[in-house]
Formats: C-alpha cells, structure tokens, sequence
C-alpha cells in the first residue's frame, strides 16, 4: 500500500500497526500514548524494545504531533482503517489522570471517522462521562487484559481482575463491545503458578455471566528483558521454553504442539458456551477460532483497506 508507505515516512506517533507477524494481523495504525508503563506486569514484552520502560513517562508534543498525524492521515482516506490505543503502555495508567493525553486521542480520533480499539488493564476509566461522550459505542471495541480471577501477583500494580471485570460488565450494559484477553497464557512450571484448567474454566464462566462475546488469547512469549525485572519469574519459565520452545532471536516462543495444549482449556469453555475465541498472534488453528480480535469484519464494516 504506497499511500500508507508515503504516509510512515512523516507520522510522528499515529503509525502503521508492527505486530510480531505483519502477515496474520489485518491492517491497522496504531498510538501508543505513553511511553513506558506503571502497571509493571512481570510478563509484559515491551521492556524489549521500549528503552526506560519501567519509568512510565509522557510524550514530548503528543497532543500537536498526533493533530498533524491524523490531519494527514484523513486527507489520504486512512481513517477508514481502525486504529490501536495502545498496545505496547497501557493507555489508561495513571499518567493518564494527570495529562488525559488518551481521551484527547480518543475524542480526535472519533470525530474524525477513525473506528477504534482501546487496549487496557484499567476499562473503569472509560466508564467516567468525558470517556464515555468521546467514544462512539458502534465504532469502538474494547479489549481488556484478565488472565486469571486471582493471579494478581503478576500484575503488581494493575487494577484487581474483578475490577476489570465489574467494568467490563458496565460497558457491555451500556452499549460498547468489549473483549477479554487472556493475554499471555503461562504455563505452570516448578514454582511458576500460571493458569491451570480449572482457573481458565472458572474465568471463561465469568466471562460469559457478563456478556462478553469473545475471548482473545495467546500464549506467553518469554523475552530476556523479563529477567531483569523479575529474575525468578524469566528463570522459573526458562527450562520449560528452552525444552518446549524455540529461541527466535528476541524472545522464546513455544512450539505450536505445545501452544494447542495451553489453548485448549480457554477453547473448549468458550465453544461450550458459545463464545467466539481468537488465537491472536500463535499459530495455531480450531474450529470456529480466528487468528484476531475480528475488530474489522465485526465491528467496523467498512473500514477496511
């Protein structure tokens, strides 16, 4: 696409979505608002290629860059493509309290035509007015990280996953379309607790009682700057990817075999009860699963490339 190609060369922060795979993703932009992240998930991948993560931290001329950006962007017809917010720094941590840099990108965005999709662990702050009067619940999904009831301690600093879950709950009442990722899945190994079967069944259970209609899931990705952060955590894991997994130069990632097993206990709840489910970026494949979160054929007719 030569127009987007033109367009990259110029774009400040409102850039061409870059997933690990290019070729399964569908074609999207992306802003990630903050750089960094206060959350500070032990598993989260973004300390390996986001320099200073662990200080979360504003950008310079956010607001002015992102103007031109979409200016530009509209002039050539790429608002018709939906747009990411944010998929690397959660877009809703507490940064976003003092500068409301997300809600300026969100109301620029709407008003412009842009379908969106609003990544975040904390989806309470989308429920306050300003919030909820910039978005347009027929143009937004939104997609918010629950990978277990009570695997807080990987998630240190995130609102609790009964929180996020009550506030999924409330939007879903109010109109929006929201997803839960089970982002990433963790195996259990030696002293490692991810997520068991049972935990992924009653979370799925949950799921359903508050009416959302799809579950994106994918398994974790080991990556070396994990073990800066938390040193038992990338060692606990490491022998089990070293065994099951490959290294592929940034990161370990887990043999298909294998992925379809960590899967398999969130598939099968889903399919029981009628829950679409996405396999995101692993490739692996089930009936009546798709390789995305479906934001373009389901929510933003229209706006393909």
């Amino acid at each position: 696409m030569n127009i987007l190609q033109d367009y990259e060369k110029y774009a400040k922060v409102l850039k061409k979505f870059n997933p690990f795979r290019p070729k399964i993703c569908p074609l999207r932009l992306e802003v990630n608002v903050y750089t960094g992240c206060a959350f500070q998930c032990v598993y989260c991948y973004a300390r390996a290629y986001i320099r200073g993560f662990d200080k979360p931290r504003r950008k310079p001329n956010f607001e002015e860059n992102l103007k031109r950006d979409v200016e530009r962007a509209v002039e050539i017809g790429l608002n018709k493509l939906p747009v990411s917010i944010s998929n690397s720094c959660d877009p809703l941590q507490p940064l976003e309290d003092k500068y409301e840099h997300t809600l300026y990108t969100i109301r620029l965005l709407t008003e412009n035509g842009f379908p969106i999709i609003v990544v975040t662990k904390n989806p309470s702050k989308l429920l306050e007015s300003k919030y909820l009067e910039a978005m347009d619940s027929k143009r937004t999904l939104i997609e918010t990280t629950i990978i277990s009831l009570d695997l807080k301690s990987f998630e240190p600093n995130a609102p609790s996953p009964m929180e996020r879950m009550e506030a999924a709950k409330r939007l879903v009442e109010v109109g929006f379309n929201v997803a839960i990722r089970v982002d990433p899945i963790i195996p259990r190994f030696g002293e490692i607790p991810g997520q068991s079967p049972s935990d992924l069944e009653a979370l799925v259970e949950k799921i359903c009682e508050i009416g959302v209609k799809l579950v994106i899931a994918k398994c974790l990705r080991l990556v070396g700057a994990t073990a800066k952060a938390s040193p038992v955590f990338y060692y606990g894991l490491r022998p089990y990817y070293k065994s099951y997994g490959v290294w592929t130069g940034n990161c370990y990632e887990l043999k298909d075999d294998v992925k379809r097993m960590l899967h398999m206990p969130i598939y099968s709840a889903c399919l029981k009860r009628g829950i679409g489910y996405s396999t995101c970026l692993d490739s692996v494949d089930f009936p009546y699963s798709t390789t995305c979160d479906r934001g373009d054929t389901l929510l933003f007719k229209g706006a393909k490339s």
